[in-house]
């Protein structure tokens, strides 16, 4: 009955459709209802693919994000492919905007159909039984661990998009055809790029090393026909998709080298260690401090494929002491797999982040297009796939050889095979299958809150007196360089309202943003009597329209807030007018007026004038430190990034537990990785030097800025009167990046601090310098 290849792939396809359907039936029976993740990149992703639909201008910038500069859209992780489409549709029927979200999770979903259909394919090749062929796409797709993408990094859900490149290779090899299946691949690369750039550099990785692999395993193969044609399938969509960046991306200044190379890589639990029941537990007993928190590194393989590497490891063991160096090479294998599994082993040691971290980082400055991939860990799928599909094999030769000696224990082989590739798959998609259903689709009307209408409704009633909306708290991730963390429930309602009012946000949350536009953006906060360069990008005068959700507010935020003037609020949310002039009119005339008529109130404490009277204040020029570089004064405190450098040696600088205080100092920012470290304010006990609270941070959050110096602060508190602080900076990479800081401060929150030069003139207020314009 199953002999045909169409009557097993249909069978394929129920059965998937079926597994689908009863973990996802309510987002299969209506998927424009909900967003599978409404935080964070999700809803992010959601946002920047439907906004692109229904209010950009053009098919290659997105505009409501990093006002007044906008983001290429290939940047944004919004399916730029899918979205045009879809964008071009939606001028000749409405139901191609009305029905984008719906589309997008459908395409989500039914990749695992994609994905069983194409593994299918390949397994067949390996002249199983029909059983083996069609419970072993099954169980390959059901536990493809790019699952939790649906709840977070959605682009990167579409399992389909490796077992087709694969199976378009093997197309390729056992084809006459070889230009046909070439453009063929070439076109599927590239389409692949248009969903996320990472899917064309995971198969090209994998092309590359399939390539290699068979050029050293068949002397046959190394043809000029085949130089060209992996240079065709490697090398073409790198470049193509390259082009294409460069002629629509009217953006400067990317980072070169995004952070997360170092970090985001698979590890072995990862990839060998299950991330969820049923059989986590029996490996924590017996690998305790195991963890899986490098969820990017996330590609299991299954129970059984973790034996089957057990024993492949056995016998190269074997293979190695007999000195049967050609089998190792060369294995015994189907000839689709003999290159493949070699190539996703290479691969995997790519994603773990091999050989670099072995002392080997020289290699990364050698070939500097390497720090482009940030999550080394996504690379691992390619194992995933590869080894799941070797291991079914080599179950059924164990299935082959007991068939003929005993065939109940050989039955055992595929039973077991399949249950335990089952249950760890209903482990996966039991828990997402809740997940998906928790964030309802905000961008169908239906569905939007009372509170959101309301704040909408507001905006696009006075949306054209202002030019965009600033929310607050404020967000700013991807350019590498200068970043503020996002807050999921102001990342959400920002994205929203600016979808529905058409109004940009000054916020970004897109990768490899331009750093130059970052950093103008973040001065954006600096006080009125610093220049902004900004201002020079905004396209008019108009007021700027404050959005704010009541969550806390930092020091600068807080500043803002007070200036700006409340105009709407509702229960969860405020809207306030923050006019041109207020951002941009240079005050520092005034404040020098006014100083001058409050200095004799003033009160005098270790060279500040002050406007209450205190005994704290420290204060560090670092004027007795020789550099090349400084922000005022003759000296500056110098460190390199991989070197712990201390700003301030721990002792008691007498400071009181029941008092608000601000640490500040000025941090070069000039030159890209400069920002990309951090620091720690620690409070010890004073008698046993135990740490009693430590303050993370970071220059990259600063939000003022003058020029190439940006004002690094941090509000703190001590819990004790007693206590010993310390700030140190630096210590967390391999690089001999030099820093500079300047200036440092500690003053009490509630009181203006003043410094003066020889003539008494003031020349800075709380550590920022006012002059003269």
């Amino acid at each position: 009955m199953l002999k045909s290849k169409l009557s097993q792939l249909f069978c394929v396809i129920i059965l998937i459709t079926g597994w689908l359907f009863y973990f996802y039936h309510d987002l299969i029976l209506s998927p424009n209802d909900y967003l599978t993740a409404d935080w964070g990149d999700g809803v992010k992703a959601y946002a920047v693919f439907i906004g692109h639909i229904k209010n950009d201008s053009t098919y290659t910038n997105y505009q409501n994000m990093n006002y007044p500069y906008g983001q290429t859209h290939i940047f944004t992780d919004g399916q730029t492919g899918i979205a045009n489409t879809l964008k071009f549709l939606s001028n000749y029927s409405s139901f191609f905007l009305d029905n984008a979200i719906g589309l997008y999770n459908l395409m989500m979903i039914f990749s695992f159909v994609g994905c069983a259909v194409f593994l299918f394919l390949i397994i067949r090749r390996l002249n199983m039984p029909p059983l083996f062929n069609i419970l072993g796409s099954i169980c390959i797709t059901v536990l493809s661990p790019q699952i939790f993408r649906m709840m977070g990094h959605l682009t990167l859900s579409y399992v389909v998009f490796f077992p087709l490149s694969w199976w378009l290779l093997i197309k390729f090899t056992e084809s006459s055809k070889k230009i046909l299946f070439s453009s063929l691949i070439i076109l599927n690369s590239i389409f692949w790029f248009f969903v996320h750039p990472y899917y064309v550099m995971i198969i090209s990785i994998f092309y590359g090393f399939w390539w290699i692999i068979s050029l050293l395993q068949n002397k046959n193969f190394r043809t000029k026909a085949n130089f060209l044609f992996s240079f065709l399938h490697v090398a073409v969509p790198l470049i193509i998709t390259r082009l294409y960046v460069l002629i629509v991306d009217i953006h400067a200044f990317r980072s070169e080298s995004p952070i997360g190379f170092w970090e985001s890589y698979a590890r072995w639990n990862t990839i060998f260690i299950p991330v969820l029941p049923p059989f986590l537990n029996f490996f924590k007993f017996f690998l305790p401090h195991q963890g899986q928190e490098f969820w990017e590194g996330w590609a299991y393989i299954g129970l059984p494929a973790v034996i089957v590497t057990l024993f492949s490891l056995f016998k190269i063991i074997r293979y190695l002491f007999r000195k049967n160096y050609r089998l190792i090479l060369k294995p015994v294998l189907p000839d689709f797999l003999k290159a493949a599994v070699w190539a996703s082993v290479f691969v995997l040691l790519f994603s773990m982040c091999l050989p670099f971290r072995l002392n080997m980082q020289f290699l990364v400055d050698w070939f500097p297009f390497l720090k482009q991939f940030r999550s080394l860990g996504r690379f691992a799928w390619v194992f995933y796939y590869v080894f799941t599909v070797y291991s079914l094999y080599v179950l059924y030769l164990a299935y082959r050889y007991c068939s003929s000696r005993n065939k109940i224990i050989a039955l055992c082989f595929p039973l077991i095979f399949f249950s335990v590739y089952l249950a760890e798959a209903y482990h996966y998609h039991a828990p997402v299958s809740k997940a998906v259903l928790q964030g309802k689709n905000y961008f169908n009307l239906k569905f939007l809150p009372d509170d959101y209408r309301e704040v909408i409704d507001k905006v696009n009633q006075i949306r054209s007196n202002y030019q965009c909306i600033v929310p607050l708290p404020f967000y700013h991730i991807g350019s590498e360089n200068f970043s503020k963390p996002i807050s999921d429930e102001m990342l959400r309602s920002s994205l929203v309202i600016s979808y529905w009012t058409n109004l940009p946000l000054l916020a970004n949350s897109a990768a490899r943003s331009p750093m130059l536009e970052a950093k103008n953006i973040f001065q954006f906060f600096s006080p009125p009597y610093i220049h902004k360069e900004i201002e020079k990008d905004l396209p008019n005068k108009k007021s700027f329209l404050v959005f704010l959700n009541k969550e806390e507010l930092n020091l600068r935020e807080e500043e803002w807030k007070n200036k700006s003037l409340k105009i709407f609020e509702n229960k969860s949310f405020e809207l306030h007018e923050l006019s041109y002039d207020d951002l941009f009119k240079n005050n520092s005339n005034e404040l020098i007026n006014d100083f001058r008529k409050i200095k004799p109130s003033l009160f005098p404490c270790n060279g500040f004038l002050c406007s209450s009277k205190t005994d704290t204040i420290i204060y560090k020029n670092y004027d007795d430190r020789e550099s090349k570089i400084t922000y005022r004064g003759k000296g500056a405190l110098r460190g390199v990034k991989k070197e712990y450098t201390i700003l301030l040696p721990e002792t008691n600088y007498k400071l009181l537990s029941n008092k608000d205080y601000i640490l500040s100092f000025w941090y070069y920012n000039k030159d890209e990785l400069r920002l990309q470290l951090s620091g720690i304010f620690k409070e010890t006990d004073a008698e046993n030097s135990e740490e009693i609270q430590r303050i993370s941070f970071s220059p990259d959050r600063s939000m003022v800025i003058d020029g190439d110096w940006s004002l690094v602060e941090i509000k703190f508190r001590l819990k004790t009167n007693d206590s010993r602080i310390t700030v140190i900076l630096g210590g967390n990479d391999d690089s001999d990046q030099e820093i500079f800081m300047d200036e440092l401060l500690i003053r009490a929150a509630d009181i203006d601090f003043y410094q003066t030069d020889k003539n008494g003139n003031m020349i800075a207020k709380n550590a920022i310098p006012v002059k003269n314009h």
